[in-house]
């Protein structure tokens, strides 16, 4: 579940703050920080949709100059963003 997103522009960054699954069997989700790194070009290709969007899959073409062109696919569409790495972290607010 993508709880909120953070934008900074002065670090070229792009921060999602999700709960990700940290044991399928048991059912069992922890905050984490999805960090884009180099990044810009963040969209969100969504239509309205009650509830919070939820991540289903997620792609990666190799751009020029080592670029990436990642696409999350979500329950309510999907967003993309050009980036050069990404990292995913525990969360400060855990």
């Amino acid at each position: 579940m993508i709880r909120s997103v953070l934008i900074l522009p002065v670090v070229g960054q792009v921060e999602l703050h999700i709960d990700y699954p940290v044991n399928w069997e048991e059912s069992k989700w922890e905050p984490r920080v999805l960090k884009f790194l180099d990044a810009y070009g963040y969209k969100e290709h969504e239509g309205s949709f009650a509830g919070t969007p939820t991540i289903l899959s997620a792609t990666s073409s190799t751009q020029q100059n080592g670029w990436q062109l990642v696409r999350l696919d979500t329950n309510a569409g999907f967003r993309e963003i050009f980036c050069k790495g990404i990292s995913l972290e525990l969360s400060a607010t855990g």
